[in-house]
């Protein structure tokens, strides 16, 4: 259920009192955090900003991810999630990595040999 779908007033009284209750309890956080901030950052105003800023534009997180997290799924979903390439470097460090005293990469190219093959 969305306030933007359904009007608030719409809901039923135990749905409007949990919305409420959460609302209080996170603008009780909100104005600790930001009271708590100015008392041990006064001489930090932009801080107290900060803080304020954060509890003001958290939902703007929220919908950013919960939008990615969407359309992730709907690609997976859609089977048109691409896939990856893999290239070779340009320029091989290893000589690079023995004179700087750095001892053998992790993947000398080692990794790659098949018995037989």
């Amino acid at each position: 259920m969305s306030p933007f779908l359904y009007p608030l007033w719409t809901w039923s009284f135990e749905v409007r009192w949990c919305v409420y209750v959460t609302l209080l309890a996170y603008t009780f956080v909100a104005l600790y955090s930001v009271c708590s901030c100015m008392w041990h950052e006064r001489a930090r105003p932009f801080s107290w900003l900060g803080v304020a800023l954060f509890f003001v534009l958290g939902w703007a997180y929220i919908a950013w991810h919960a939008m990615l997290q969407t359309v992730a799924l709907a690609r997976v979903a859609r089977g048109a999630v691409g896939e990856w390439t893999v290239t070779r470097r340009t320029a091989d460090l290893t000589d690079g990595l023995r004179k700087a005293g750095l001892g053998e990469p992790l993947l000398n190219g080692s990794h790659r040999r098949v018995a037989g093959v």
